[in-house]
């Protein structure tokens, strides 16, 4: 899981395409977030990993 604001995350992406295809490949999922709270950001992430609080 990738999340940034703006094409901060698409230029993370390519960036670790081009140095380091073994991480780019496991990202799953590019999100929008800008400036999320630590509570919202850890919600968001337990939600995509399947976790329970």
């Amino acid at each position: 899981m990738l999340t940034g604001p703006g094409e901060a995350r698409f230029e993370l992406a390519r960036y670790l395409s081009e140095t380091r295809p073994d991480l780019a490949a496991q990202l799953d999922e590019i999100d929008a977030l800008d400036h999320p709270g630590d509570a919202a950001l850890v919600a968001i992430a337990r939600d995509h990993f399947h976790l329970s609080g």
